[in-house]
Parts: C-alpha cells; sequence; structure tokens
C-alpha cells in the first residue's frame, strides 16, 4: 500500500493538473468515448499505455481471462458486468466498437488448458466447486476448450507445436456473415497461447449473443474486433477476418487492418 499512496501523493504533484484538463475535454465532448475494450485482469496488461489513448476514450472491462459471458435465453440470470458494460458503452453512449483482447501466457486460460481432460466433469460442477475463480472460468471458459478439445486432437496439437500442422478449419461469427479461422498459422506460440488466441475469437464472438446489441450489429453501427497482445514481445495483433487469423498491427498491415475494422 505504501507504493500506491507515494503514487497517489505523485499524481497530486505532478500529473493532477493535466488529468483534470483532459476531464474537462470529456465533460465539454471535445474527446468522446470511442471504444469498448474488454480485456484480462492480468496486471502485466496496461491497455491505455498501448492503445496510447487518453481519458474519456476507451470504456475498459477487465476480469480472468478476458470472458465474455454468452448470454443464454433459456437461463433466467444473463446478468453480467460484461454485459451491463457493453449497454452502457455502445447503447448509452453510442460507441461503435468493441474490442476483445486476449494475450500470451494467460494465467486463466493456461487453467482452463490444464482442465482439457476433465471439463465435462467440471462443468458438471461449476456451480459447487469451492474457488470463485474455478467457478468462473468453468462457467465462462470451459465451452472453449471442450471446442478446441473437440476440433483438434492431442496429435495434432502436439503437431502444431512442432510446425508441421495449422490448427484452422473453423468456423466463427462475430454477428454478421461466418468466416473461415485458424490460430497462430506461423506455428510461433505455445499451445497454450494457441488456445488463448483461440479463446480470444471465442469469446468475441459472444459478444454477438446479447440481444440489445444484435440490431446495432446487423446495421453495422456496432463493430465487434478481435485482438490478441503478446507480452513478452510487446507486439499487438488484430484478427483479419480477410486473411482468417491474427495479423501483427505494423506500418505494413495498418491500412488494411483499417479498412476492414470499417465494416
Amino acid at each position: 500500500m505504501n507504493k500506491l499512496l507515494r503514487g497517489v501523493l505523485k499524481f497530486n504533484s505532478a500529473i493532477r493538473k493535466n488529468y483534470l484538463a483532459e476531464i474537462d475535454k470529456v465533460s465539454q465532448e471535445i474527446v468522446k468515448p470511442m471504444t469498448v475494450f474488454i480485456t484480462c485482469m492480468d496486471c502485466r496488461l496496461d491497455p491505455l499505455r498501448f492503445l496510447q489513448t487518453q481519458a474519456g476514450e476507451v470504456f475498459v472491462v477487465r476480469n480472468p481471462g478476458n470472458m465474455v459471458p454468452l448470454f443464454d435465453p433459456s437461463k433466467p440470470d444473463n446478468a453480467s458486468a460484461e454485459g451491463g458494460g457493453l449497454e452502457l458503452g455502445c447503447i448509452m453512449n453510442g460507441i461503435g466498437d468493441v474490442v476483445v483482447c486476449g494475450h500470451s501466457n494467460c494465467k486463466a486460460v493456461n487453467s482452463l488448458y490444464s482442465q482439457r481432460h476433465v471439463c465435462h466433469e467440471a462443468q458438471d460442477q461449476e456451480h459447487t466447486v469451492d474457488s470463485p475463480l474455478k467457478t468462473w472460468l468453468s462457467a465462462h471458459g470451459l465451452r472453449t476448450v471442450q471446442k478446441f478439445t473437440k476440433l483438434f486432437s492431442e496429435e495434432e496439437q502436439l503437431l502444431s507445436v512442432e510446425g508441421k500442422k495449422i490448427l484452422g478449419g473453423f468456423k466463427l461469427n462475430f454477428g454478421k456473415e461466418e468466416f473461415l479461422c485458424a490460430v497462430d498459422p506461423q506455428n510461433d506460440f505455445s499451445i497454450e497461447d494457441k488456445l488463448s488466441q483461440f479463446h480470444c475469437l471465442q469469446q468475441t464472438s459472444n459478444v454477438a449473443s446479447y440481444p440489445i446489441l444484435q440490431p446495432y450489429i446487423a446495421s453495422g453501427d456496432v463493430r465487434v474486433h478481435a485482438m490478441w497482445f503478446d507480452i513478452f514481445r510487446a507486439q499487438m495483433f488484430m484478427f483479419s477476418r480477410t486473411r482468417g487469423h491474427f495479423v501483427a498491427i505494423e506500418e505494413s498491415s495498418v491500412d488494411e487492418l483499417r479498412e476492414e475494422a470499417k465494416s
């Protein structure tokens, strides 16, 4: 706590004046929110830093594993902070872009991968375990690992790590047209990170499950995107529907990604 308190004192003396000036721009609608950014609570992630945004530009929603709980009309209670954040950002504040951002070495996804052989049993016990984290992962993440292990056998997963197999050929939909996908076609990452990319795409597709957003997505007023951050290289990737995989955001790719993000 001492470091936090000293940080507040530094803010008071050196930063507060500039911060209040930024907030004033928001109040005067000079600066308007432009994105709902759903990401993991991992302390190594600093979204506003790598996005280079200022106060008032991004609504950030964080949780373990960058989850977007699937809206299930058969369940009586679909309340979630993530669903509320989407409504607050897109409906009440007119934000037109939603980003779900995963990352490498995600402890939540690593935990999911370690449970892949008992995922069906764990799903049945999702509301009886005494760990809030395990309950959260079971409720909102095990569907991902079940799908991943159904699509790709253990042998195929091993071959992908050895660079002999691309984990691809599956379809997803962010609310409009279906597209073919692959994860890490260059085979640069571990199997856990491949699952992390797959998981990010699955959670992104869940955004379109919210009835309140569906008309906005269908009309193009709300656009849904997936990003993925490689912590150890400090490299951000964005999913390209045209290419069917995550693409590093660089000078050579940014124009293409920007154009695709408009639709």
